[in-house]
């Protein structure tokens, strides 16, 4: 998931933050920690969420407006109706039609059931939501580098 560049004699390697937060849910899932494995999860998305709108801003043209509009869409989770909305009007690309949709919805409520109402995941919480959120991020890095890519930016 991270793009390797190569310019004149240095190379260099971008890991985005989202990339890094999954490999903390990782972490977690390896030391048997799965609330955080879930939580750390689908915050990965999220930054990956805001970095591919900032994206999209910066192609629009409206790369000056990215904190105000984020300030008013307020959340980053991509299954929030509203964000979902927001991000496939910006995109032209809606994540409800990606083969993740369902899955990512379930770590979403699973993230929302551990914080909210103190409710312990499973092994099998854990790994769904690395998953889910893994192919979301795959997904999303495709509008923050189109040419990686031939869905729609």
């Amino acid at each position: 998931m991270s793009l390797k560049i190569t310019c004149g004699v240095a190379n260099m390697t971008i890991t985005y933050h989202a990339e890094r937060a999954l490999a903390k849910a990782r972490g977690y899932f390896d030391a048997g920690d799965l609330d955080h494995a879930v939580i750390a999860a689908q915050t990965a998305s999220e930054l990956a969420v805001r970095r591919a709108l900032t994206a999209i801003y910066g192609r629009r043209g409206i790369g000056d407006l990215d904190g105000a509009l984020n300030r008013l869409l307020g959340k980053s989770n991509i299954t929030n109706p509203k964000v979902q909305a927001y991000f496939a009007a910006l995109s032209g690309d809606r994540a409800t039609q990606k083969p993740f949709w369902n899955a990512l919805l379930a770590s979403a409520e699973k993230r929302n059931a551990i914080v909210h109402r103190g409710e312990v995941a499973t092994e099998a919480d854990a790994q769904n939501a690395i998953l889910a959120n893994e192919q979301a991020i795959d997904w999303l890095i495709t509008h923050i580098d189109p040419s990686r890519s031939t869905a729609p930016a």
